[in-house]
Order: C-alpha cells, then sequence, then structure tokens
C-alpha cells in the first residue's frame, strides 16, 4: 500500500513537473513541485494524544483530596454541631480513596502513526523525564486491532508479530480521548 502511494506521489510530481517547465522558470516549477510532494507527504501523518483531559482529571482529583483533607481538619478542630462527628470524616475518607485510585490510574496517552511506523507512548501522570515509547513498530506488524469499550473508557487492544513467530497482545486505556480521535485512530490502523 505505501509503495503505491509513493508510485502515485512520482506519478503526480512527474505530470506536475511536466506542465511547469513548459513556463520555462524551471526553479519556479522545482520550488512548486517541492512544496506540493512535501505538503501531502506531512497530510498523512497522524498524531493525538489525551493529555488536555488527563490534566484536568488531575487537577480534580487533587481538588478533591484537599478538600477532603481540609473538612477533616476542620471537623477535629471545629466540632460540627449539626452533623454526627463521624459522618465528615467517614465521607471524607471515601472521598480521598476514590480519588487516590483515579489519580494512580490516570495515564497519558500520546499515538503517532506516520504512515509505516506506529509509536504509541503510554505513562503514568507521575512520570518525569525523558519518556520512551511503549510501542513503536512497523505498521505491517500489526496483526489486528479492536476498540472496545469497558465502562465509561475505550481499550485499544493491538495483537502484534513478535520476532520468534508468537503473537504478543497490548492494552491501552484511551482516556479522555473524544470519539472524533478515537475514530482517526481506528481510520489509520484499518488503512493497510
Amino acid at each position: 500500500m505505501m509503495r503505491q502511494f509513493i508510485l502515485t506521489k512520482i506519478r503526480i510530481a512527474s505530470l506536475l513537473r511536466s506542465r511547469f517547465v513548459h513556463n520555462n522558470d524551471k526553479a519556479l516549477s522545482r520550488f512548486k513541485l517541492t512544496t506540493f510532494f512535501f505538503k501531502n507527504t506531512q497530510n498523512s501523518k497522524m498524531k493525538t494524544n489525551n493529555k488536555k483531559a488527563i490534566k484536568t482529571r488531575f487537577c480534580f482529583y487533587a481538588f478533591v483530596l484537599t478538600i477532603s483533607l481540609s473538612a477533616i481538619m476542620l471537623n477535629f478542630f471545629i466540632k460540627f454541631k449539626a452533623v454526627n462527628f463521624y459522618f465528615v470524616p467517614a465521607v471524607s475518607i471515601i472521598l480521598i480513596l476514590i480519588a487516590l485510585r483515579n489519580l494512580f490510574r490516570l495515564k497519558y496517552f500520546d499515538y503517532e502513526h506516520s504512515g509505516e511506523v506506529l509509536t504509541i507512548k503510554y505513562y503514568s501522570a507521575f512520570t518525569f523525564g525523558k519518556i520512551l515509547p511503549a510501542l513503536e513498530i512497523p505498521k505491517q506488524k500489526i496483526c489486528s486491532f479492536s476498540i472496545e469499550k469497558k465502562g465509561k473508557t475505550d481499550i485499544l487492544n493491538l495483537v502484534t508479530e513478535a520476532m520468534n513467530g508468537k503473537n504478543k497482545k497490548f492494552s491501552f486505556r484511551l482516556t479522555g480521548l473524544s470519539k472524533e480521535q478515537t475514530g482517526k485512530i481506528r481510520n489509520s490502523l484499518s488503512v493497510q
């Protein structure tokens, strides 16, 4: 498929060159030919990530943690007469546990498909420094894929061909990606 794509670009480039050479301005024709070729080559790349959504969720859970801890401290320093003494700390502890669980489950998902190579970076929200790809593989090595809904989030399952001939399965949670972004991922993987 990629070979046909490149051959088509070469045919188009040769047609454009023959059309522009009649102008007797070879420099202009080369410039137009080069810009046309590179414009269309850059359009074949596809990048998407969930950084904005994960940052928003991270801030929300941090806010819930702060409010819950503040409520526990206020309850012990200023004893609320209107409610039971143990009610506010119990609710706050439940909220803290839920927020901590969700904070540690937050993962950034960075997807890049350059036409021939698929690169996926999948890392925790608490990761700092240089991020290495979780998966970087030629598209020909992908045997199958599926995007399934599990609860509120979508999960990308990739089955790849390993060097020893066995298939290897990778799963990535697509938390915070819109339906449009998920559709773009599905379309980029389905084109062979």
